[in-house]
């Protein structure tokens, strides 16, 4: 059965590509399907028309929160998926739905 990892509301463009947010809240990094997440893991694209597009994380970072005085505050950590260069935010319009489908594959 596909998993549903989150809906796009917005990017951060890093060096590796194009970062979806919000990302994956550490509440959900215990669950199998996206505990067993790496680079290169296939993921699909529902996009709001309801084309769908599968593609394969480039890699992926970590969203920590921090206070006012630059402290992580533990709260609200997420782990962003990052798609290649080749992906732009006209591509993957906000209210994309990111799924990790049915036996997503590593290559």
């Amino acid at each position: 059965m596909p998993t549903y990892l989150f809906t796009v509301d917005g990017y951060d463009e890093v060096k590796h590509g194009l970062a979806l947010l919000p990302g994956i809240p550490a509440s959900s990094w215990e669950l199998p399907a996206i505990s067993a997440i790496r680079q290169d893991t296939e993921v699909e694209l529902r996009l709001p028309g309801g084309m769908r597009h599968l593609t394969r994380i480039e890699t992926y970072c970590m969203r920590v929160p921090l206070d006012n005085s630059s402290q992580p505050t533990g709260k609200d950590v997420r782990a962003l998926i990052v798609l290649s260069k080749n992906f732009n935010k006209e591509k993957i319009p906000l209210g994309t739905e990111v799924w990790l489908p049915d036996g997503a594959s590593v290559s």
